[in-house]
């Protein structure tokens, strides 16, 4: 099959003799570059982090936030409430979420008793998790530099950053009750991770008690039910059925609502009704009296979906399967478990890879989780009016995962336990120039129009300078690509969460057809849930379309009138 790249840029006209038309890059000299100056408080903390850095130390320090951002960072109210913050990517989230994060830790410094708040941070991309990690440090590194007072917190107090996979992990260990896993399950999971941090360290120091070793000859243990699992079983799923419903709606009525949705964990039943098969997902009444804002199935692909959902769950338990919704289930029943002396226990004894208790929860790129997942992460906070979760729905990759701000809202008020959060919003985007972001603007229309129900409605990002509109270039082969990738290596800009170059691929078997030549570091080709949330120079989609799940049915886009 023939390469299909789209690289999308900027171009001016170098006729031009009207200095007017020129749009010059305000942080940069060189005219064919748009990126935002930034501000830095240039403080004694700053000077000494920067003179006692070596020349080849990679050092980011903390920039001035504008004042909107300063507002959500120090934003309180009384009687406390949790923060749902929605900003289309570009708009500072992340970096408002971080700086939130260091400024209630560095408040610490001022407790002069007891034991520290302990918090939270959870994303699904595991490469964001790390870069936010890192832009916390340099923060502390900052303030140690300053002379400010020595924050002292014991190691396992201080806060830690995980996926959310590394999480529920955690949690299968941590919570009383009967665990999900059995050990060589979890010694497999922990084997696939790339990070090696503290959480996966205890796991395994726990295992390694519990005498697991290798796994390799184990032939007993489930795997686990993932997409594209799904989809390669799927024509066995609806064998007999004559469903011509697609296989990816039904995967998202599966995750998001039958299985996925705070009703369906059945949280106000005994634990003894938990543990009957048929009370682990939504009855069909149940599933049919959803609300269309929900779920947009009408009641006849409702009925055919769910036989479809009947079928799954045969061939998962005949095939030895489990997968995520599951695992969900069981932690959200041993939660029951954890009272306030359970609490006071692991207090008293914590170790450094404990996650309970948790006091202070901040979530990034919040619109991939499930409703389910969410009420385990906030039943587990001890203050349900101590969250702060950031997103953007119209920037929702996780596969099927069906999410909006105002639903959440709702779940808070009536399952959650706390005051109804507060709703703030981001509409200034500092990561691109106007020119870009009315193409990213067409892009939204095109979701309000074909999946209006989907995602929650946000003005137009607002650039702050003017740039050119982007451009389509035909790349006819690697060669031509290859000289575009040489010459736009950057060596002097900054980038906060991310690297200068990135080649963005459909899927993990995508990243195997590109080609040697590209010269590209293999952590820089991802795809598009690896680069989720991060920030480059350049980013090149490697055939995006041709690889879609969806075939030609993007294309419909380009007939909407």
């Amino acid at each position: 099959m023939s390469s299909e790249v789209i690289a999308v840029g900027s171009s001016r006209d170098s006729d031009t003799s009207d200095s007017k038309s020129r749009h010059f890059h305000p942080g940069h000299d060189d005219p064919r570059q748009y990126t935002l100056l930034k501000f830095y408080e240039l403080n004694s903390g700053a000077v000494k982090l920067l003179l006692d850095s070596k020349d080849d130390q990679n050092m980011d320090l903390p920039f001035t936030p504008g004042p909107k951002e300063h507002e959500i960072i120090h934003y309180k109210t009384d009687p406390q409430r949790s923060v749902l913050l929605m900003g289309r990517s570009g708009t500072g989230k992340t970096t408002c979420l971080v700086f939130r994060m260091w400024a209630q830790y560095a408040s610490y410094a001022d407790v002069s008793q007891g034991p520290r708040p302990r918090q939270l941070f959870v994303t699904k991309n595991e490469v964001l998790c790390r870069e936010v990690e890192r832009s916390f440090r340099n923060m502390g590194l900052a303030w140690l530099k300053r002379g400010a007072s020595t924050i002292d917190v014991r190691e396992e107090d201080k806060p830690k950053f995980i996926t959310s996979a590394e999480w529920l992990d955690r949690l299968d260990v941590e919570l009383p009750g009967d665990r999900f896993f059995t050990g060589v399950e979890l010694k497999q999971r922990l084997d696939k991770r790339k990070h090696n941090d503290a959480v996966t360290k205890g796991i395994e120091a726990l295992l390694s008690e519990e005498n697991v070793g290798d796994v390799s000859d184990s032939t007993s243990h489930r795997e686990e039910m993932t997409f594209l699992v799904f989809r390669r079983l799927w024509r066995k799923i609806r064998s007999g059925s004559g469903s011509q419903i697609d296989g990816t709606m039904v995967w998202r009525e599966i995750k998001s609502f039958i299985k996925g949705s705070v009703a369906a964990l059945h949280v106000d039943k005994a634990n003894e009704d938990r543990k009957v098969p048929s009370n682990r997902f939504l009855s069909l009444e149940e599933y049919l009296a959803l609300p269309r804002k929900q779920s947009r199935m009408d009641e006849t692909q409702r009925r055919e979906i769910y036989d479809l959902f009947l079928s799954y769950e045969k061939l998962k338990r005949e095939g030895n399967y489990y997968d995520e919704m599951d695992l969900v289930y069981n932690l959200a029943g041993r939660i029951t478990l954890v009272d306030h002396s359970y609490l006071e226990k692991k207090a008293a004894a914590a170790e450094e890879f404990d996650l309970l208790p948790i006091d202070s929860l901040f979530v990034d790129e919040v619109q991939d989780f499930t409703q389910a997942e969410l009420y385990v992460l906030t039943k587990l906070c001890q203050d349900p009016n101590n969250l702060f979760l950031a997103g953007d729905t119209a920037q929702s990759i996780a596969v099927c995962v069906d999410f909006r701000f105002t639903d959440v809202r709702q779940i808070f008020y009536n399952s959650f336990g706390g005051i109804e959060p507060k709703l703030l919003q981001l509409s200034h985007n500092y990561r691109s120039h106007a020119g870009v972001l009315r193409l990213a603007a067409c892009v939204v229309e095109l979701l309000y129009h074909f999946f209006g129900a989907s995602l929650d409605r946000l003005p137009p990002d607002l650039g702050l300078f003017d740039g050119p509109k982007p451009v389509i270039m035909d790349v006819g082969n690697t060669h031509e690509l290859l000289l575009m990738l040489q010459g736009a290596k950057r060596e002097t800009s900054r980038i906060e969460f991310g690297a200068h170059q990135v080649v963005i691929v459909r899927n993990e078997e995508a990243k195997k057809t590109l080609p040697n030549e590209f010269g590209i570091d293999p952590d820089w080709v991802m795809t598009v849930q690896e680069s989720k949330g991060l920030e480059f120079d350049d980013v090149l989609l490697y055939n995006f379309f041709s690889d879609s799940p969806a075939e030609d049915l993007w294309r419909g886009a380009s007939n909407k009138n």
